[in-house]
């Protein structure tokens, strides 16, 4: 049933066309090879963003160590009890606080939690609702760098839109990081990335606060 909602507007994913066979593929052997975790929703995505670069054969091992594999490590979110993203809430939470520090405290007093519009972002790494420019380019980094990327870009998407933002209710806030992927036409990845690595983070600082994290929760 994902075939055909994963990039409808992709030439090589329309419906019935070439990429939706290969991706099916892929997503087989993967379970397959994985009889104890199988095909999650969302993997789709990441998939088929391999396959527009690579063949078939290729797209599964990449696929495969990103899931299995640090710094990645995406078993951890796709699989049933999804250790991994409660983690990445609370990462996030403490980035925002420190990194655009009035969003935060706006976001607070209007009860809006990481949970609530950064999961999406987090659990597809981008890939479902952004455009394949922007996308492609965030990968080429995750790959090389592991996750400081996907947090740096997230951090950057609010801190471009802060003003709009500040000036918004719960229900208003929630409204506009929906839509923030096309908005105003879509978002230039030049101008995204740039602000993104002017943010300071290090990435022992994301390892500092998984382990708070683990602390919190006995070790999980």
């Amino acid at each position: 049933a994902d075939l055909n909602r994963t990039y409808p507007d992709h030439c090589m994913f329309h419906r019935g066309g070439f990429g939706q066979e290969l991706l099916q593929r892929v997503l087989r052997a993967y379970g397959l090879a994985h009889p104890s975790f199988g095909y999650t929703q969302g993997m789709n995505f990441i998939a088929a963003m391999f396959l527009s670069y690579m063949p078939a054969r290729d797209a599964f091992y990449v696929l495969t160590r990103v899931m299995d594999s640090s710094p990645w490590n995406l078993q951890s979110i796709f699989s049933d009890s999804t250790p991994m993203v409660p983690q990445l809430w609370f990462q996030f939470d403490a980035l925002l606080k420190k990194y655009a520090r009035r969003i935060h405290s706006h976001f607070e007093r209007e009860n809006v939690m990481p949970s609530m519009y950064v999961t999406k972002w987090f659990v597809t790494l981008f890939t479902r609702d952004f455009g394949f420019d922007l996308v492609v380019r965030i990968w080429d980094i995750f790959l090389h760098q592991g996750w400081k990327v996907i947090h740096r870009v997230a951090l950057v998407l609010l801190k471009m839109h802060e003003k709009e933002l500040l000036a918004m209710n719960m229900e208003e806030i929630l409204y506009f990081i929906r839509d923030l992927p096309k908005r105003n036409g879509g978002l230039d990845p030049d101008v995204v990335l740039m602000a993104a690595h002017k943010i300071p983070l290090k990435t022992k600082e994301l390892n500092d606060l998984e382990a708070d994290w683990k602390r919190q929760n006995g070790g999980v």
